[in-house]
């Protein structure tokens, strides 16, 4: 028999990223009220990597943040936050685990293939099985929903719910559930934010890895220049649509989450480095132009309009550019926290 959970007074707000923004209603929920860039830099979210072993609608992934839960398990460390995470493979336990919080009053954040979220307007629903939402009430066999990027609170048939947690893809979203169990009596925030930049700037310099940071973004580029040759012209540039899509339309609203970044330094200087930090601000927004010019001649590249006349050469060395900008900011960036002793 289906029945009625007592709702959570959860407060719904709209943000532009939906791990970053489900991630800040849920806090706010416990009384810590920290912004989406705040919460994106101390999750130390932003990222850079390309890779072709796992794919995503026929082309390898490229990926301009984090990998998906580990903004929540950064921030929820840094912060000394106690939480708790399950996955599953059982439809039934996965249900009855989230009805079971939610009787106890406590809000779930979700990981679900957005394809299968029915309230999300059609034209933008492909598989992408890392989007998250939160649960905060059920009336008989419909969810209560806080989708961040969704303007209002909505509800969700339990059977649609289920399908978006269970879709079986090459990233699979394994029905997994996350939630707060206990806060703090302090939140530790300058130490927070530290730990998050030389998190990111760790990520995005290391040498080791070719799949993820500037090191990416210079194979990448590469491989940008031999498209043509290599895939042929409709091939090549399903390939470099692809990257512009993953910068542009999934989750931020362009520039790859580095405005949001840079927004996130600037309010960091209200806790510590208040003369350095605006300055790097404002540089973390030069490079995120750069990023959406690279993603406009990208487009009209790959569209092939002879009116621009643009090569995948040019924009091979567009990116590599803004490879070495990137590598040049976080290593300063790092060597301003040292300079400081922080």
């Amino acid at each position: 028999m289906k029945q009625t959970i007592e709702t959570i007074p959860f407060q719904h707000a709209v943000h532009k990223h939906c791990e970053s923004g489900a991630i800040a209603n849920m806090l706010r929920y416990y009384n810590v009220h920290l912004s989406e860039p705040m919460v994106f830099g101390i999750g130390a979210g932003l990222f850079f990597t390309h890779t072709s072993k796992v794919k995503v609608l026929d082309a390898p992934i490229t990926a301009y943040r984090y990998y998906p839960g580990k903004i929540f398990e950064c921030i929820s460390k840094s912060l000394h936050i106690e939480t708790g995470t399950r996955a599953f493979w059982n439809e039934r336990l996965a249900t009855s685990c989230l009805d079971k919080k939610l009787r106890e009053g406590t809000p779930v954040g979700l990981l679900t293939d957005i394809y299968y979220l029915d309230y999300i307007p059609e034209a933008i629903r492909f598989h992408f099985s890392a989007h998250n939402l939160t649960v905060y009430g059920k009336e008989m066999d419909k969810y209560l929903i806080s989708d961040p990027i969704i303007e209002v609170p909505v509800m969700l048939h339990e059977e649609q719910l289920l399908k978006a947690r269970f879709n079986k893809s090459v990233i699979t979203p394994k029905a997994k559930m996350y939630w707060i169990k206990k806060m703090p009596n302090v939140i530790p925030l300058e130490a927070a934010i530290i730990k998050g930049i030389k998190l990111v700037y760790e990520r995005m310099t290391a040498k080791y890895l070719n799949w993820e940071g500037y090191v990416a973004m210079r194979k990448l580029a590469k491989k940008i220049a031999s498209y043509p040759e290599k895939h042929g012209a409709g091939r090549a540039s399903l390939l470099l649509l692809n990257v512009v899509r993953m910068q542009e339309v999934v989750g931020t609203g362009g520039a790859g989450f580095r405005p949001m970044y840079a927004d996130f330094l600037k309010e960091a200087a209200t806790y510590l480095l208040p003369e350095e930090l605006p300055c790097f601000s404002e540089e973390m927004h030069t490079i995120a132009n750069d990023w959406r010019i690279f993603a406009l001649m990208a487009a009209r590249c790959a569209k092939r309009n002879d009116q621009y006349s643009i090569t995948y050469k040019q924009i091979s060395e567009y990116l590599i550019e803004i490879a070495e900008k990137e590598h040049s900011f976080f290593t300063q960036l790092n060597k301003t926290l040292l300079k400081h002793r922080l």
